[in-house]
């Protein structure tokens, strides 16, 4: 909640990841670069209960990581990955970042 505290955050994950302003203004490609990669997910899924034919430690990280991205306003998400989506955020009543989209 610093400033100091922020700076820090920002500073480490600049040198690791890159500038924030120069990813902030490629946003429009990298949506669109991960919008065909969920695409592609979509028609690895068996259903929306799960990635293989049952529950697995890989729906657990998945749902993670596709709950990171409901943070990110505008992007499009295949039928069948938001189904996915909601259904882990409702079993497991963690909500997703829908409504804080940036």
């Amino acid at each position: 909640t610093t400033q100091s505290s922020r700076d820090y955050f920002t500073n480490k994950k600049q040198a690791a990841i890159g500038d924030f302003s120069q990813a902030l203004a490629n946003s429009e490609q990298y949506i669109k670069t991960l919008e065909v990669y969920l695409e592609q997910l979509a028609k690895l899924l068996t259903s929306e209960h799960s990635v293989n034919a049952q529950l697995s430690i890989d729906d657990i990280d998945l749902f993670g990581r596709l709950r990171g991205i409901t943070l990110i306003k505008g992007l499009t998400i295949p039928a069948k990955v938001r189904a996915y989506i909601d259904y882990f955020s409702g079993v497991t009543k963690v909500s997703t970042y829908d409504d804080i989209a940036l």
